[in-house]
């Protein structure tokens, strides 16, 4: 049996998401991959190292939501609603967003996790600006603030229902602030 690194970065992925950065030891992520952890640092140097490419790649797994914000052609309400879901975890998992609770675990320790994570906040309000423009060009969302501030809005949004989500509010509330959040756009 080959060695899956991809595999082994998903894996890792979901033991730091659920644990967080400084609850996972070495030995528990060598555990989740099933090699010895010999074999964790000859393949990925460290468990920062590690981490960071988890971060990386729960990113490059939100490509797929930031594209739809981007180019799905239907009613922009229900883009951002389900957008908004798949982006925090509400009604599927208690997880909340990884890059928001890698953010505040490690705010002001950990440069190179902040700027992973900020990336990927600059992509979730750029795409949510395309749909918000979008839904203002189609006369789906009229007056209010401009589209910049509503994007704004959004990522805020995706930040809050992600804390909230991890601390364990019910499904049924989340959606209510889902609906709320989205009116008040």
């Amino acid at each position: 049996m080959t060695f899956d690194r991809d595999a082994a970065v998903d894996r890792a992925m979901l033991v730091f998401w659920r644990q967080g950065y400084a609850s996972t030891t070495p030995q528990g992520l060598a555990d989740a991959l099933s090699i010895r952890k010999g074999s964790l640092y000859n393949t990925f140097e460290s468990k920062h190292n590690l981490f960071t490419l988890t971060l990386r790649r729960y990113g490059q797994m939100r490509a797929p939501t930031l594209r739809r914000l981007r180019e799905e052609q239907g009613p922009v309400h229900e883009v951002l609603r389900s957008s908004l879901a798949e982006l925090t975890g509400a009604g599927s998992h208690r997880m909340g967003c990884f890059a928001v609770n890698s953010v505040s675990e490690l705010a002001g320790q950990d440069e190179g996790v902040t700027r992973v994570a900020e990336s990927l906040f600059t992509d979730i309000e750029d795409a949510s600006r395309v749909a918000l423009e979008r839904g203002r060009t189609r006369g789906e969302y009229t007056g209010g603030p401009d589209a910049d501030e509503q994007a704004r809005s959004f990522l805020t949004a995706v930040i809050g229902l992600s804390v909230l989500c991890k601390a364990g509010t019910p499904p049924d509330r989340l959606d209510q602030i889902i609906e709320s959040t989205l009116r008040s756009m």
